[in-house]
């Protein structure tokens, strides 16, 4: 597991600042945390890095993404056979210039087709961390009559690959291959590329789409973040999709905030933490931010599995918690769960302000008034603080044993502590304030606000 942190004041009112916070999230999630990347041949509308997209002064509006996979043994599978896979961009599609990725030089005197081609690794998991330990694929190969492979498809599916994996072929397998057509293998043929888009219902892959913009106001800071199970190789640049299991999330907002910024100026703090072994990554941006108070984020997002009862990630669905309940604008601060069932294919609960919101533990949202739980003023019992764990639905309802609350007066901000789900193994978490999914976990009368908590350490 990874962590990190930084404190650095935030600002969207020029193209400056936009690329500094941009970069800032970038910076923390792959090169710091490991989160992976897809690479730019694989999709070359993302934006460069470091980020050099200029800032637009006009409200919500996305200006630029990123995509991201996960690295983690779950995501890992095999790969779909029968259906070609990406060779990549052969130019330029927005900020990024993708090389050509079908080769040249394999074939003399005509085109060729080539069955029984072991696929070699390039690289795992796109660009940044470590990925998976894909091996045992098999593919049939078509190269043209100038020598150019057009098309890579497996026919023997191998195991433990990842969504963004680049694999290719190596003139000593196309020679073992079973060759038809009239041209002849050179031997000297380099530079095809083929990226791995979807996986088999065998896996429980998660790629997401990470965007960047204003928010409620010009100068204000916004994203917005899309789940799904694939990159959408028949698509434009930029899709998700799910091919072969689960469903992909509605779009929405990663930031809380639907006014405006109390401060420019001074330094607030943000936590990273992406963790391969529970499938695991929390993002609290900004604490402080929002309002005066010191409890409060700016925005925020989760991604995790669900867990059984002895505290383990499993593969029945991936939960996205997100800081806004629409789609566009900024949010509300209230927050959206969407489950990601691999096993139904659908989203839990379905996504509206009235279902998706109440996702805290023990909350009875109504419209209107403060969620509170069981009108406590603490969550201490004899000297111990009991937190409360969120649910997650895949449809069954289960307690997640990643994410969970106390009461902030309890477990102030940046304080980190053990807990776990009864019969699991304890985990460490960080108390965040709120940094999105405001709720009260006491009476209103008491204003005992919660804290929300996630996997630290």
């Amino acid at each position: 597991m990874t962590t990190a942190s930084v404190s650095s004041v935030i600002a969207n009112a020029s193209s400056a600042n936009f690329q500094a916070w941009v970069q800032e999230i970038y910076t923390n999630l792959v090169t710091n945390c490991g989160l992976c990347q897809l690479p730019a041949g694989m999709d070359s509308g993302q934006m460069a890095v470091p980020c050099a997209t200029a800032w637009a002064n006009t409200t919500q509006t996305s200006l630029g993404y990123y995509q991201f996979s996960f690295n983690d043994t779950l995501s890992q599978g095999p790969l779909v056979t029968g259906t070609a896979l990406s060779l990549g961009s052969t130019g330029a599609q927005g900020a990024v210039t993708a090389a050509a990725t079908t080769g040249s030089g394999y074939t003399t005197g005509g085109a060729a087709t080539v069955t029984n081609v072991a696929l070699s690794y390039v690289a795992s998991g796109g660009l940044g961390g470590t990925g998976g330990t894909g091996s045992g694929a098999i593919g049939t190969v078509v190269i043209n009559s100038s020598g150019i492979i057009t098309s890579i498809t497996p026919t023997t599916a191998g195991t433990g690959y990842l969504v963004g994996d680049q694999l290719t072929v190596t003139n000593g397998a196309l020679a073992a291959g079973s060759k038809s057509g009239a041209g002849t293998l050179t031997g000297t043929g380099s530079g095809a590329i083929a990226y791995v888009q979807l996986l088999t219902s065998a896996a429980a892959p998660v790629v997401l789409k990470w965007e960047f913009g204003t928010g409620a106001a010009s100068a204000n800071p916004n994203m917005w973040a899309t789940m799904g199970t694939s990159w959408t190789i028949s698509s434009s640049n930029g899709q998700v999709a799910a091919v072969s299991n689960g469903a992909a999330t509605t779009r929405v907002a990663i930031t809380a905030a639907s006014g405006a910024l109390v401060s420019t100026t001074i330094p607030y703090i943000s936590r990273y933490c992406y963790n391969k072994t529970y499938g695991f990554l929390g993002f609290a941006w900004k604490s402080g931010a929002q309002t005066s108070g010191s409890s409060y984020g700016y925005g925020g997002l989760f991604i995790f599995r669900t867990g059984d009862g002895n505290g383990n990630p499993t593969a029945n669905a991936a939960v996205l918690l997100t800081g806004g309940i629409a789609t566009a604008t900024a949010g509300t601060g209230y927050g959206v769960m969407q489950c990601m069932s691999y096993t139904n294919n659908a989203i839990y609960p379905t996504l509206s302000a009235q279902n998706s919101i109440s996702w805290l533990a023990g909350t009875n949202y109504t419209a209107g008034s403060v969620n509170s739980l069981f009108g406590l003023a603490s969550t201490y019992e004899n000297g111990t603080v009991f937190v409360m764990p969120a649910f997650t639905m895949d449809p069954v309802l289960r307690f997640s044993p990643y994410i969970c609350a106390a009461s902030l007066n309890d477990v102030p901000l940046g304080i980190s502590f053990s807990a776990a789900i009864i019969g699991a193994t304890a985990l460490t978490f960080l108390s965040l304030g709120q940094p999105f999914g405001s709720a009260n976990l006491c009476s209103s009368q008491t204003q005992a606000w919660n804290s929300l908590c996630m996997l630290w350490m």
